[in-house]
This record gives C-alpha cells, structure tokens and sequence, in this order.
C-alpha cells in the first residue's frame, strides 16, 4: 500500500480540535465496550444516517442510484436496510473511482490510500482527515486487547511492515490534523519485510520485544526461524497479524513450541479497522460503530449464523471515498451471538483463503509474495495483474493494461523491478493479457504458484 497527500500540518487551532476529537472518540470507544446490543445497535444507526445523507448530497454514484431506485435516506437508517443498495464490486471503483469520491472536500485535503490487492487489481482509495482520527481513537481497541497480553502497559514492539505499507502514511497524515503524542503504548522498532526473513529474526532475538506485528504468513516464517535458530525466550510474548492470514497449525505452534500469544486484526484500505481477535481467541468481533458488515452468499443474500461468505462491508466513517454495500471479497463464517467473552460486538470466524506464499528461488532464497504484489501499488496504466510461479528458474507476469498504455514501457519496468527483487538466474515473462486465470468460484488470485511436474523415474536414478 501507498498514501498520498498535500504538504504541511493544518492550522493550530484546527490541530488542538482535532486531538479533541480523538478523545472523544476515544472515550466513546470505552463506553461501548462493555454497552448492550442495543446501544451499539443505536450508535451504528446515528453513523449510518449521516453516511447516507451525507453519500447522497456530495457522491456520484449514490446520489444517481438512490435516485434510480427510488430511495431517499429515510429507506436507509438500519444495517439491514443498507441491503438494498446494489453490492459494490472493487472493479466498479478501480473503473471509476471519482464516482465513489465525495465533493464535501477539496481532494487535496484527502489521503490516497493504495493498494496492489490479493485479488490482483490495484486499488486506489480515499480517506478524509476526520475518518483517520476516528480511526486512531479505535485503535485503543487494538492496543488494550496486546496490553491485556502483555502484562503490562507499556511495551517494546517491533512492527513489520509492507514496502508500501499505508502505516507510516496514516500516522503522518494523522499528525497534520491533531496533535498526536509519540510512543503512547512504548518503544517500537519498524522494519521492512523487504530485509530478509533471518535479518529480521536476528534483530527480534536481539532486542527481545514484547510484542511483534506483521502479516500472517510472513511472521509464520519468522516464528519457524527464531524456533529453529534461536531459544524459546527469543520470541516475543505476542505475535500480532493483519494483512492476510495465518493457519491454524501456525497458530498452534508458535502456542505450543514458543509460548508466545497470537493475536489478530482485520483490516483493509477499503476500511481501515474491520475487526479485531476476540480475547478469547474465539474468533474476530466486528468494529460495528465502524464498519457495517454483512457476510453474503454468491448472489448476495444474507447467510444465517454458522454460515460461511463473503464480506461485504459500509464503512461508516470514511467521507471521501464513500463505500456501502462494497464487496471485499474475504471468506468468512458468522458466529452466534452472544460471545462467551461477553462482548456483544458480531463476531467472525478468522478469514480464510488470503494465505501468502514464499516462492522458492533457484538460489535457494525465498522470496515473500507480498514484496512483488507492492511493485504494483503506484502502476497505474494496469488494471489487474497476475505473477505466476512456474519453477524456481522462471516467474511469468500477466498484465492486463488500460488501453492506449505503453506496453513496452511498461513491461521493461515491470521486469526491472521483479528482477531487482528475485535476483539473477530466474528468467521472467511479462504477457498482456485481456483476461485473468479465474478460479472455480470465478476469483483471480494475483498470485498463482503452478506444482512442479513429478520427473520419470528413469530421470531420477
């Protein structure tokens, strides 16, 4: 991911009203953390109802389709009723993403938030300075949830970041508009999952934080090595993840081999906390004075409890780029209520079916995924792309490009880039294409890694 913005911090005054509203916020998030269903209920409404209003007046897309529809924002003021928007595909905002943006702001004052995507479709979104601060005050629901793991206070952490990563964006941006101090939760180290894998370990084993973060299957990686190479107190006592998915065998291992925690957000540029682990591990609850979430089957009904979906999300903050009804595309299973932690918060299984790979290099070197989907984060004459792992010695990168685009150009940059990364000795193919590999269900996955076809015998004696 990507951010983008203007220069300079906002006046001091707007500064202090905006640290004023991170507090409020913040406290807000307090008192609805042991609330009822029904004041949750109530507080998601009241966001809903200005989001609508505030999507029909200033954004394209929803002023012309409630208007198709028939609808006016009293249609509109329950989770459920937002149902009756059409479902938002992520196609339909990479195709024309000022539809989506409000004209509340100048877009100058906008953060641009971009994504490569599993999916392999670069994203761009939006977000205003109001919807980040939101945001922050929300995160006390992260860092009470390690603290609570921790044991303490105040902690050492060293977070892992993208190459791209919009954490470093956000913060910055963050601090143009409120007066945000440093280091509330303690020390943290960041580092960059473009260093390799035993570089990063290495410094974990030596500073001995209490808490590291980072994308699933990367720390899965990270765990393995600090197992293998190092003793059990160089793990930190948490490993906390977002960004994609970590298994449940990892999951158990790091529990079992390096008695550390595991703990888990959810997150997407689209919406920038979705959910976040249950204390009990039981699975995800839903930032639902935040977000409005669905789980929808492949015709975008509603499923029942214990039903496995796809996410469709509102985001009820965001006055940008405005999303409701918007298809993530994450797999999940909604879990009875009420949560045996008692919070009343909706509650998800873990998301299922976004795990990174490593791909092996002849070398001998692995190389995380997650580093050449970023390569994509700033093309923006592609719209969807697709690297395919064929053996250690060859990747292929299928490209579909907006039309009147360079191909030339842009294949000789694509396979600069990659090549930087993989190093010598690993031949890559840059096609244009004018449609994807899809899976069964229909899905591209910006990732493919194609089996290694048995050898005969006879090659083999």
């Amino acid at each position: 991911m990507s951010g983008r913005d203007g220069s300079g911090s906002a006046p001091l005054g707007q500064r202090v009203a905006g640290s004023l509203r991170i507090v409020r916020e913040l406290f807000a998030t307090r008192r609805l953390a042991n609330a009822s269903l029904a004041t949750i209920d109530l507080a998601q409404e009241r966001r809903i109802a200005r989001m609508v209003a505030h999507a029909i007046t200033t954004v394209p897309y929803y002023r012309d389709t409630m208007r198709a529809l028939g609808l006016t924002p009293d249609h509109l003021r329950t989770a459920r009723d937002l149902a009756r928007l059409p479902i938002v595909e992520r196609r339909d905002v990479q195709a024309d993403p000022e539809r989506f943006l409000s004209s509340a702001r100048p877009r100058g004052e906008y953060l641009e938030l971009r994504t490569g995507g599993s999916s392999g479709a670069p994203l761009a979104v939006r977000h205003d300075p109001v919807s980040v601060l939101e945001n922050t005050a929300h995160g006390e629901r992260h860092w009470a949830a390690l603290r609570r793991l921790v044991g303490k206070p105040r902690f050492r952490t060293v977070a892992i970041g993208s190459p791209r990563g919009a954490d470093a964006e956000l913060r910055t941006f963050a601090s143009r508009f409120a007066l945000i101090p440093r280091a509330t939760a303690g020390e943290t180290r960041n580092l960059s999952m473009a260093e390799r894998p035993e570089d990063v370990a290495s410094v974990i084993a030596d500073r001995r934080p209490d808490v590291v973060t980072g994308y699933g299957s990367y720390l899965e990686r990270i765990a393995q090595i600090l197992e293998e190479q190092y003793d059990r107190d160089a793990a930190p006592r948490v490993f906390a993840y977002g960004g994609d998915s970590m298994s449940p065998v990892a999951r158990a291992r790091i529990a079992g081999r390096l008695g550390a925690a595991v703990w888990s957000s959810y997150q997407a540029v689209e919406c920038l906390r979705i959910a976040f682990e249950c204390a009990r591990g039981a699975g995800l609850h839903v930032h639902a004075d935040l977000c409005a979430l669905r789980v929808v089957d492949r015709d975008g009904n509603d499923v029942a409890p214990g039903g496995r979906g796809e996410v469709v999300i509102s985001n009820l903050v965001n006055r940008a780029t405005v999303l409701l009804n918007y298809r993530l595309g994450d797999e999940v299973t909604l879990l009875a209520t009420p949560c045996g932690c008692g919070s009343p918060l909706p509650l998800l299984s873990f998301p299922e079916g976004r795990v990174e790979d490593w791909f092996p290099l002849a070398s001998g070197e692995r190389v995380y995924t997650q580093r050449l989907r970023a390569l994509f984060t700033d093309e923006r004459d592609i719209w969807q792309y697709q690297i395919e792992h064929e053996r250690p010695s060859a990747l292929r990168v299928a490209l579909v490009a907006v039309d009147g685009a360079d191909r030339a150009v842009i294949a000789s940059r694509v396979g600069a880039a990659i090549a930087r990364i993989v190093g010598p000795g690993v031949a890559i193919t840059v096609d244009f294409v004018r449609d994807l590999e899809r899976t069964a269900d229909g899905k591209v996955r910006a990732v493919v890694r194609r089996p290694v076809p048995a050898q005969p015998a006879a090659a083999l004696a």
